[in-house]
């Protein structure tokens, strides 16, 4: 509850991105739960906060992210981080032997205000080796100019690379993201694979024109966007019916209730256990394209013509 009220907006949801001002809040407030708890805290290069029971050998390691998404909820993430603190407490509070270090671990810029994942990235060493420096957030701040305002160094950032022969294992809490097991009245489910992630920027670019003009003279990009849609999702149906598919952003330009636009921009993020899947998936959205192009160009003559 008091870190659900750090970020809180009117509406009721929770916004904390990445090293803004929220953000910093919650990691100042957890650094001193960390405190409070008797652990000992570290915060890496990469701006991963931890709190660690100290003991031989490899490291069991639990926890998730305390950043959120514009209006998200109070529990994605911050469930992980606190469950797992939760556990360190009453571990060091009934004094239990354990036969490995403990340690809870809080990943920084999980939900892509910058660059997403970036301290589990950092953390097993998979950062790009170039272009950190390119990233921004949704306000045009670098990811290099955020870090400094939470006292760390881009340029460091490498550092922050956890040797994995120093790790056991990684467990993590994590509320649902969709409503089966409440559906079936499950308290709890363990998770057998994490789906694959495919994602895509897709811009249709068009004629724009005035809305008066005859349907057969038109170049509409937005035509071409929902077909192109449609068809995706009627594949990803006919394939198999755990794929999912979604269209988070869709942006129309020029946005006007009277003018056919001139481009069309959105996503897609197609998600499946399989990669077989996800790479059928991607090569008949590729074709789905050509089709769509060479029709284009097959009306695009004929109007000429006309």
């Amino acid at each position: 509850e008091e870190l659900s009220n750090i970020g809180r907006l009117p509406s009721g949801g929770i916004s904390r991105p990445a090293f803004g001002p929220a953000e910093r809040q919650a990691r100042r407030w957890f650094i001193g739960r960390l405190q409070q708890a008797g652990l000992e805290v570290k915060v890496d290069e990469a701006g991963n906060i931890s709190g660690r029971l100290p003991g031989r050998g490899p490291a069991v390691l639990s926890g998730s992210h305390l950043d959120t998404i514009e209006n998200g909820g109070a529990f994605d993430g911050a469930l992980g981080v606190l469950a797992a603190l939760e556990c360190l407490r009453v571990i060091r509070e009934r004094r239990l032997s354990c036969p490995a270090p403990v340690e809870v671990i809080a990943f920084s810029d999980e939900e892509e205000s910058f660059l997403g994942f970036l301290g589990s990235l950092a953390f097993t060493g998979c950062l790009p080796a170039k272009g950190l420096e390119e990233f921004r957030n949704a306000a045009g701040l670098s990811l290099g100019q955020a870090m400094a305002q939470c006292d760390l160094d881009l340029e460091t950032i490498d550092r922050a690379a956890r040797d994995p022969l120093t790790i056991k294992a990684f467990v993590e809490l994590h509320i649902e993201q969709g409503p089966v097991l409440e559906q079936r009245g499950v308290p709890i489910g363990v998770v057998e694979a994490v789906k694959g992630n495919y994602r895509y920027g897709i811009t249709v670019r068009g004629r724009r024109d005035h809305a008066g003009v005859p349907m057969a003279g038109r170049r509409d990009p937005l035509f071409g966007a929902v077909e192109l849609i449609e068809t995706m999702r009627k594949s990803c149906a006919d394939i198999a019916p755990e794929i999912l598919m979604t269209v988070g952003q869709f942006a129309v330009e020029p946005g006007l209730e009277n003018v056919i636009p001139g481009s069309v921009h959105f996503s897609v993020d197609f998600r499946d256990a399989a990669p077989g899947v996800l790479g059928a998936l991607e090569e008949g959205l590729l074709k789905e394209i050509k089709r769509l192009r060479s029709e284009y160009a097959k009306n695009k003559r004929a109007l000429k013509r006309f």
